[in-house]
């Protein structure tokens, strides 16, 4: 196995937390989409 060092460590966990956030946001978007459609039906 290769040696990992610790900026390519930092590098990696600063993109799979920008990768979360953007996953979370696009979640809450159409989350937030449902919700007033289901408002806006009634």
């Amino acid at each position: 196995m290769e040696k990992v060092g610790r900026d390519e460590i930092a590098a990696r966990r600063s993109r799979a937390v920008r990768t979360a956030w953007v996953l979370g946001a696009v979640a809450a978007l159409i989350f937030i989409t449902f919700i007033l459609s289901g408002v806006l039906k009634s």
